[in-house]
């Protein structure tokens, strides 16, 4: 019984580390949208729903890491840095 029950722990195990491995996206200049592709509203700066809209996982997920004024909008200055360190 505890074999079993170890057997089907490491399997478990294993296939929830492929999927946490699966969703990790290899950042480079290429794979960052354009600030101005996210900017719809053209207004200078990307709100959250513009980045949720944009379906860049990555960037809906960094949003508040990104924003270090915490005004909940993205500037460019604030993308560029990000987009800079991915190089």
């Amino acid at each position: 019984m505890n074999k079993a029950i170890a057997i089907i722990y490491f399997c478990t195990l294993s296939i929830l580390s492929t999927s946490a491995y699966a969703e990790r996206t290899v950042l480079t200049p290429d794979t960052i949208p354009a600030f101005d592709d996210i900017d719809v509203n053209r207004d200078s700066s990307i709100s959250r729903d513009e980045a949720n809209n944009s379906k860049s996982t990555w960037l809906m997920k960094s949003f508040d890491m990104i924003d270090k004024n915490k005004d909940g909008e993205l500037s460019k200055s604030e993308y560029k840095k990000v987009k800079s360190k991915s190089s």
